[in-house]
């Protein structure tokens, strides 16, 4: 794409769920419930293969579309389903 520099494979992602509040706002304790938590969920979400593309280039992201999306679904739904990923009452 022109205007665009191509980037390492260890700066790209995908984002799966926004969490609701920054991780400094989160006690060591409830960082780590998050991550026990993601982690039984994510380990249950049988591994996937998605083809992505074409890219959409915005003002601040670049999204593409991923096929296939049930997979990609399920895995976002484990995602939610760890508390901490919800909206929380600020302390």
């Amino acid at each position: 794409m022109a205007g665009l520099s191509r980037q390492p494979a260890s700066c790209l992602h995908m984002t799966i769920e926004m969490i609701q509040r920054y991780a400094d706002d989160l006690t060591d304790d409830q960082l780590a419930g998050l991550g026990e938590s993601l982690t039984v969920r994510v380990a249950a979400v049988p591994g996937f293969d998605l083809q992505v593309g074409p890219a959409l280039v915005a003002a601040h992201p670049i999204t593409v579309d991923a096929v296939p999306d049930q997979p990609w679904r399920q895995l976002r739904h484990a995602v939610r389903q760890a508390p901490s990923t919800r909206s929380a009452p600020t302390p």
